[in-house]
């Protein structure tokens, strides 16, 4: 009763606490939400335990990427460790899409790594790999919002940056990549074979 008659004396002070208090708590709940969602939370994969991501170490980085000749020589060593995959972010504009997306140039074996199957069509292939060819699968979510769900967007050719990509495949809804925090809205086959400069290191 002490404190309510207090704060009723000094209604200034006690909508400055009261608001402190609830950006606080506010605060505090949407970071410790944002870290079990980034951190704590294992990836919805199977067998996650058995993922691990590779970083080519130096003396200046431990955590570095590869070049494409890096992964194609990992690739080699496949039957000895388990399987590889590589990929690389990219912003991207497709059009009729208004602003900038989140892509991912990955090799074939992304999909087999991560033992995820696409929610409709197919997920590409090693031969898709090969520098020319361009198809890719789309997320859930642009499928829903820009195709409204067409199940004929199989095949379909749009531009992807100024290029024509046939969309083989639609991603499971549950599936938004690998990278906590980024929900990426479509997969496209990394140029591989074009790129065999060993110190151009931009794949993960």
């Amino acid at each position: 009763r002490f404190a309510c008659r207090a704060l009723k004396r000094r209604p200034a002070f006690a909508i400055i606490a009261i608001v402190t208090l609830a950006l606080g708590i506010g605060l505090n709940t949407s970071m410790f939400s944002l870290a079990n969602s980034l951190l704590l939370r294992p990836l919805p994969f199977p067998d996650v335990d058995r993922i691990a991501r590779l970083y080519r170490a130096t003396p200046d980085n431990q955590y570095g990427d590869f070049s494409a000749a890096d992964y194609l020589s990992l690739k080699d060593e496949e039957s000895s460790f388990g399987q590889f995959a590589a990929y690389q972010l990219s912003n991207a504009t497709m059009d009729g899409v208004p602003g900038s997306m989140q892509w991912l140039l990955a090799s074939a074996g992304m999909f087999d790594v991560l033992g995820v199957h696409p929610f409709l069509g197919r997920a590409y292939t090693a031969q898709d790999d090969r520098a020319g060819t361009r198809v890719a699968v789309i997320s859930y979510r642009l499928w829903q919002a820009h195709f409204q769900g067409d199940p004929s967007v199989l095949g379909r050719v749009v531009r992807v940056n100024r290029h024509q990509v046939t969309i083989v495949g639609v991603a499971h809804p549950d599936f938004r990549g690998d990278i906590p925090g980024i929900a990426f809205d479509g997969w496209v086959p990394a140029p591989l074979a074009a790129e065999r400069e060993r110190d151009a290191r931009h794949f993960r």
